[in-house]
């Protein structure tokens, strides 16, 4: 089970099995109209199988496609996490903030300058992004950050796993501390790296017994 545990998952052994019972070469393109969290991307590149995954909610795609880091990319991305801890990402201020819904304007503007630290090559103002721009670095870091805030939000969660209620008006909005963000963000994206990078083919395999040079795997969202 991947550590966002998407309640509307099934097991890689249950991908697995109908992609080699299914006999898909590597000349074969394999859909999911209704990618989710990301595991038939995965498994289907894991096994050499190019594959394309398509879903409705941008914020799955974003995970889906953070599934898919190599380790190559993970250790980019944990330098970048790392340089926080040297140099706080200066803070961005929006009065139209939906964060502010849950968090005081300090915190949200620490968000936000984390979340510009993450768009990487960009100047000036925080970006809107798109999760079909983004890169597998990024939103492996996104769904870091998309993890980190979760957690924040732990006193507005409700029965309903993807939902997060409002506050109401007698409840104060959440104050952040850099320091303990910092390091639920770091554990965040090493637990995503954890499970991204597992069952990976060995690196510069030259015996009969390896695993298939992993499958091309593309991740849109549907809107």
């Amino acid at each position: 089970m991947p550590p966002y545990r998407y309640y509307a998952g099934f097991s890689e052994d249950f991908v697995r099995d109908i992609i080699n019972a299914s006999q898909i070469g590597s000349n074969s393109l394999l859909l999911d109209p209704w990618n989710g969290s990301g595991t038939t991307t995965r498994v289907a590149a894991q096994l050499g199988v190019n594959a394309v995954g398509i879903d409705l909610n941008p914020a799955m795609a974003v995970l889906a496609k953070a599934r898919l880091l190599q380790t190559d990319e993970g250790q980019v991305a944990a330098r970048l996490l790392a340089g926080m801890a040297k140099r706080r990402p200066p803070p961005i201020m929006r009065s139209d903030d939906p964060l502010l819904d849950w968090f005081d304007a300090r915190s949200a503007a620490l968000i936000r300058g984390v979340e510009r630290h993450f768009q990487i090559g960009a100047n000036g103002p925080l970006l809107p992004v798109h999760p079909d721009d983004l890169s597998i670095m990024q939103a492996h870091l996104y769904a870091a950050l998309f993890l980190a805030v979760r957690a924040l939000l732990q006193p507005f969660t409700t029965t309903n796993p993807t939902w997060v209620r409002k506050p109401k008006p007698n409840e104060a909005k959440l104050h952040v501390n850099w320091d303990s963000f910092q390091l639920n963000l770091l554990r965040s994206a090493l637990v995503l790296q954890a499970d991204a990078l597992t069952d990976l083919p060995p690196e510069n395999c030259t015996t009969v017994n390896c695993s298939p040079p992993p499958g091309r795997a593309t991740v849109w969202v549907a809107f």
